[in-house]
């Protein structure tokens, strides 16, 4: 409303109070009686209006003629049921001459009203608490300080001055004041940005979160040259597992960087005691990537963490520079526990998860990456003599890689399950699986690869579905298939009792093993498919590692079965039987299984034997030609 604009013939001044006013109660008049009616005046229109205006301007309001609800919002604010003084802003309280100490008033925003800074403030003396922006702010109106009087629960960020308009160097501080302060803070949505990195110290019974409204809705920028976003430090100590209560949280959160392949999004450093001591981390629906004004911007690492224990990692995206920049990166040396990544996906970069040191084991579950440099690499640095057991589980997604996807060295158990892979460039490996040489673990190692499908780059040279070395023991490969890798194994004299069941399959040209150790693969029947090389090996010097090979109908290929054609090799071979059932058209070329048996021509069935050949005499060889 607007008591102060009229339809014509009002005056520049107001009206002044009359000389001589009639005291009394107004009358209608009562002409018969020559009694006259009352004559209000202009200046009694004037004291009503002013004092109507008055409640509207120091409620805070600018009086608008076209808003007639204004007498009614000042006579709520000024009203306010805990009887507080309102204002508009903390900037028009920090202002204000008529605070008195002891006083409680009422701020509807931090800037302006509305803008998700509001809170209730106690005036005290000057010097009472440390200026932070929130919980002190030093008054410019009086002698004082406005002490914020913080409800329970999760502090925003807003009532310490954040704010997307506000400028970098404003939100560091802002943001960083609320965290000192609260172990819970809550980011309201906004794209914000920071000129620094946000740390925090845990004591033992410390804990922390921190939350937005959403991924892509609440976007932390950083413009640090290079720093981390979030660094948190957490001192170590207590009972082993601690509670649930001391945990560290950070949810529904975009973290972005304007740095290239520098610092990193998350960073959750453990001081003394043992990792099993470490509060839980759980992160949570969060987006990490660089800043889309610098497409060459990305994170060192995504998030990090040292002596994990009982982490959960759910709903995580990470977007990496071309091969810059690593999704997760785990360190310990404290025997850590168990952690958990479900739903990762990552989008170009070096690796997607790089893990060292010791841990009981890592679980990932619908794991998504793309264009990737490597997958999940893990190596536990055991040494001889430790008796840890780490365990490697990844179960359902698809990595489409330049090089390896997934990478164990010193993991003594393995489990790997509903795996797309893609290998994209020539001299990559789908798994690559070692152990270390000590004697604890020879027959405790387990590794088994089941329903997984392994597609290499087309005519890649020097490919490997699988690579085994250094003490590998009991692996298993049950129902997958492998398509464009030149080889489907290959192992080292080391490697023992791989066993690969019927339910494999093999496509385009795979070579089916390369390797050198005897009686160490065992293959079931059928195996291979149709237009398959069976290359044992490309080595000087082979001893063959299979005990079953068959296939199904279909033409063979060249160079089926390219076995070492020389006596000087002969001692070497132990047991090998090649079966073909129901194969056609076995076009020309080399089929030396040995000396004896050279080109066959069409031939329905073949069935060849040698059983320690340490002579030409011992070779046993048999075979039905077609229509016998």
């Amino acid at each position: 409303m607007e008591t102060r604009q009229f339809e014509s013939a009002s005056n520049a001044a107001p009206p002044v109070v009359p000389a001589s006013p009639s005291v009394g109660f107004p009358t209608n008049g009562n002409p018969a009686t020559a009694i006259p009616a009352t004559v209000p005046g202009a200046y009694w229109y004037y004291q009503i209006a002013e004092e109507m205006r008055h409640v509207v301007t120091d409620a805070g309001l600018t009086p608008d003629e076209t808003d007639l609800t204004q007498l009614n919002q000042g006579i709520r604010i000024l009203s306010n049921t805990e009887g507080l003084k309102t204002f508009l802003s903390v900037t028009a309280m920090i202002t204000d001459t008529k605070l008195k100490i002891g006083q409680l008033v009422y701020c509807l925003g931090y800037n302006s009203i509305g803008d998700g800074g509001a809170n209730i403030f106690k005036i005290v003396g000057t010097g009472t608490g440390t200026v932070d922006g929130g919980r002190y702010i030093d008054l410019t109106g009086i002698t004082g300080q406005a002490e914020g009087q913080f409800a329970i629960g999760p502090i925003n960020v807003r009532q310490f001055g954040a704010h997307p308009s506000a400028t970098a160097a404003v939100n560091q501080v802002a943001m960083q004041a609320a965290i000192d302060y609260s172990d819970q803070v809550f980011c309201p949505a906004g794209v914000y940005t920071l000129s620094g990195t946000l740390t925090k110290t845990l004591g033992v019974s410390e804990d922390l979160t921190i939350q937005g409204d959403a991924v892509g809705a609440s976007i932390l920028i950083f413009d640090n040259a290079g720093g981390n976003g979030v660094d948190i430090t957490q001192t170590l100590g207590g009972s082993q597992f601690n509670s649930d209560e001391q945990s560290i949280v950070i949810e529904r959160l975009s973290l972005k960087t304007t740095s290239v392949n520098s610092g990193r999004a998350i960073s959750i450093q453990n001081s003394g005691g043992q990792g099993q001591t470490a509060r839980p981390v759980r992160l949570n629906r969060l987006n990490v990537s660089g800043y889309i004004d610098n497409v060459n911007s990305t994170w060192a690492d995504g998030i990090y963490i040292n002596a994990a224990t009982f982490s959960t990692i759910s709903d995580y995206n990470f977007l990496g520079s071309n091969s810059l920049g690593n999704g997760l990166r785990f360190e310990s040396t404290d025997n850590a526990v168990d952690n958990n990544i479900t739903n990762f996906r990552q989008l170009g970069g070096d690796s997607m998860a790089v893990i060292t040191g010791r841990y009981e084991g890592f679980y990932f579950v619908n794991v998504l990456g793309i264009n990737v440099q490597n997958g999940i690499h893990w190596n536990a640095t055991l040494g001889v003599g430790e008796t840890a057991q780490p365990l490697l589980s990844v179960d359902g997604g698809h990595i489409n890689c330049i090089s390896t996807a997934i990478k164990t060295e010193d993991v003594v158990q393995v489990i790997i399950s509903g795996i797309l892979f893609y290998t994209l460039a020539e001299g990559g490996v789908g798994i690559d699986v070692s152990v270390p040489f000590n004697t604890t673990y020879v027959q405790e190692t387990q590794l088994t690869i089941n329903g997984c499908i392994l597609h290499g780059a087309t005519a890649g040279a020097g490919t490997d579905a699988i690579k085994l070395s250094n003490f590998v023991t009991g692996a298993v490969i049950d129902s997958s298939s492998f398509t464009f890798y030149n080889r489907v194994l290959t192992y080292d004299s080391t490697v023992r009792d791989v066993k690969l069941t019927s339910d494999n399959k093999t496509k385009a040209n795979v070579a089916v093993l390369s390797g050198a150790y005897e009686e160490t693969v065992y293959h079931e029947e059928p195996f291979l498919n149709a237009g398959t090389q069976v290359g044992f090996c490309t080595m000087g010097v082979c001893t063959f590692a299979a005990r079953h090979i068959v296939s199904t109908v279909g033409a063979i290929s060249s160079h089926v079965i390219p076995i070492p054609n020389a006596g000087a090799f002969k001692s070497e071979i132990k047991s090998v039987t090649v079966s073909f059932s129901g194969v056609t058209n076995i076009d020309g070329g080399s089929y030396v299984v040995w000396d004896a048996l050279a080109n066959t021509g069409d031939i329905n069935n073949i069935h060849i034997k040698v059983y320690n050949a340490l002579t030409d005499n011992d070779v046993d060889i048999s075979y039905i030609a077609a229509g016998v």
